[in-house]
């Protein structure tokens, strides 16, 4: 019985596409079907897919004329037959475990998406790449608080970073999640397609498993797409890319949190292009700074709310979703009450005297306006064993962006 249908868009890849396909026919979990799709290849590739066809019959190849790496996906999804769906590129290969792990993940769990880390390989050295979220199960309340305001923008001291890693292949997907993430995919996209489905189906998914084990490994080499050098086609494609995955998000409940992140997303993309296109990039140069969480005293789970919703307020926003025994119970300010950080409200402080939480996180930089927060809090019978405020300390710095030629 096929658990798991492999689809592998294959064009031009004869140098590295029998590699790919032996460390496929050498997972140790046996029950997947290998759809080839050949998009049209001028090399040897469809020779070489007919041949492996020809000796395994879990192997079956689908021929069609040049159309996009987008088109090859929306051909073997068609044809796929698993309940699970999973996508390798053809010069790529994966540790014999890769699908065992993730179908066992999937499958503990009960999880619509399971994700891995990858191993970067590029001329003969190899870095890993990780997701920027602890190795759990996130059910969908936790995915709205935890995962989707930091998703699609990781932000850290990078220039740039993804919170989910934006890759299609890394991942083990229920189809009836990731089918309609790939049929209704714009084919003008041709660079970004990935993103735009994968946080299309970390939308859809109602529990998403991480591990960030590199079972992946992604080779980088002269021909790859992130390589190639662009032109203004890129920037047409940049809105087509744009205007996709906005309507994706207002089609979601989370369109106010995502938005953001997508404006930031894009910008980051076009600037991808430029360097090739106009001769210079944007590169960073100092602004800002990520402040130090103080200690909680929490050592199993608690509710923390937060009183300040400036600068520091928002950082220790960002780092308390990341830990996954912190429920935040409320972010409240005086002066930008009304406002968002996140998916959370910013209230007025007076919420605090009506709502459940275990300790509050004074988040100011300025010691005097810490101690008149606090007098106000001891004022309406909050003792201090309850208040929690450390002189804040940086982390590490956050930056700006400059051009560079």
């Amino acid at each position: 019985m096929i658990k798991i249908s492999v689809i592998i868009p294959v064009f031009n890849s004869e140098k590295y596409l029998a590699e790919c396909l032996d460390s496929i026919l050498s997972q140790t979990f046996r029950q997947i079907e290998i759809l080839l799709v050949d998009d049209g290849s001028t090399d040897s590739s469809l020779e070489i897919c007919r041949e492996y066809a020809g000796k395994d019959q879990r192997v079956s190849v689908v021929h069609q004329e040049n159309k996009g790496v987008a088109c090859a996906r929306k051909a073997g999804m068609k044809a796929a037959r698993g309940e699970y769906i999973a996508f390798v590129d053809s010069d790529d290969w994966l540790e014999p475990c890769f699908f065992s792990k993730l179908y066992e993940l999937a499958e503990g769990h009960q999880a619509d998406l399971a994700v891995s880390a990858c191993a970067v390989e590029r001329g003969g050295e190899t870095s890993v790449r990780i997701n920027q979220f602890e190795e759990a199960c996130y059910d969908k309340t936790e995915l709205k608080d935890r995962i989707y305001p930091q998703m699609l923008y990781f932000e850290d001291d990078s220039f740039y970073r993804f919170g989910i890693l934006q890759y299609l292949w890394n991942k083990l997907y229920k189809k009836s999640v990731i089918e309609p993430c790939i049929m209704n995919l714009d084919d003008r996209i041709y660079d970004g397609e990935d993103v735009a489905c994968v946080f299309d189906a970390c939308l859809r998914a109602s529990s998403i498993v991480i591990d960030n084990h590199p079972y992946y490994h992604y080779r980088i080499h002269e021909e790859s797409i992130c390589t190639s050098k662009r032109d203004e086609k890129y920037l047409v494609n940049a809105v087509y890319l744009y205007r996709y995955m906005e309507q994706i998000f207002q089609a979601s409940e989370e369109y106010e949190i995502m938005l953001p992140q997508l404006r930031r997303f894009i910008s980051f993309f076009i600037n991808n292009g430029t360097e090739t296109m106009f001769g210079y990039s944007f590169k960073v140069s100092h602004s800002y700074h990520i402040w130090e969480l103080p200690g909680l005293p929490t050592s199993q789970s608690g509710r923390v709310a937060i009183f300040g919703a400036g600068k520091v307020g928002q950082s220790y926003y960002r780092q308390l979703l990341q830990r996954k025994n912190i429920e935040i119970a409320a972010i409240v300010d005086n002066h930008v009450c009304g406002g968002k950080i996140g998916a959370m409200d910013i209230e007025k402080p007076e919420v605090l005297l009506i709502k459940q939480w275990d300790y509050i996180l004074i988040a100011v930089k300025e010691m005097e306006l810490a101690k008149e927060m606090k007098g106000w809090l001891n004022m309406h019978g909050i003792p201090d064993e309850k208040v929690i405020y450390k002189d804040p300390e940086i982390k590490y710095p956050l930056y700006e962006l400059r051009i560079e030629e």
